[in-house]
């Protein structure tokens, strides 16, 4: 359990411990049977419970249904749904090849200006396809983005620190839509604003 501010001395009158203290209280360890009485202690400022965290893309998937529609048999004679072989259009700073995405960075195309091969430098890019189009690598890994068969098209329009202007956005837009038969593209996401 964790208590907060002047509570942390309670703990020890309590029979607990204080393995990490924070900023604003500590992080703290009581017998089951003292919970209720440090709760009580008027001196005791705060607790709250150390709950385990951790990433939550399994939990989006299923907020937004793409579990069920991974599976199949969400609608009458339609199978499985994983996104294989449709194509995204990501705008953003470029997508690194990384292994959730391994073989299916279809194309790569930078619109900065800069020269050079098309990298994220920023990461925002990788990020968003990762959301998108991330699959395990092994029966172990449990990654799944939202569509984790379709293939990614890297257009980079935000440079290192994720700035950009509209005019290489709207080029990047057209070369999309220009080569949507060849790239199957029928999503482009812009996570990006301005």
């Amino acid at each position: 359990w964790r208590a907060w501010s002047s509570g942390c001395m309670q703990v020890a009158r309590h029979g607990g411990r204080i393995p990490n203290r924070l900023a604003t209280g500590a992080v703290a360890g009581v017998p089951a049977g003292a919970l209720a009485m440090l709760a009580d202690d008027p001196e005791a400022d705060q607790l709250s419970g150390n709950h385990v965290v951790g990433a939550q893309m399994t939990v989006t998937n299923q907020s937004i249904g793409a579990d069920v529609v991974h599976q199949g048999g969400w609608a009458q004679g339609i199978g499985p749904l994983t996104g294989k072989g449709i194509g995204i259009a990501v705008i953003d700073s470029g997508v690194a090849n990384v292994p959730e995405l391994n073989g299916r960075i279809i194309a790569s195309v930078d619109f900065t200006g800069e020269k050079g091969p098309v990298l994220d430098k920023n990461g925002h890019g990788t990020h968003v396809a990762g959301i998108i189009a991330a699959h395990g690598q092994n029966r172990f890994d449990e990654t799944s983005g939202v569509a984790p068969g379709a293939d990614i098209i890297s257009l980079r329009v935000l440079d290192a620190k994720g700035h950009g202007v509209v005019g290489d956005v709207i080029e990047a837009i057209d070369y999309a839509i220009a080569n949507k038969a060849r790239y199957n593209i029928r999503v482009i996401n812009l996570s990006l604003g301005g």
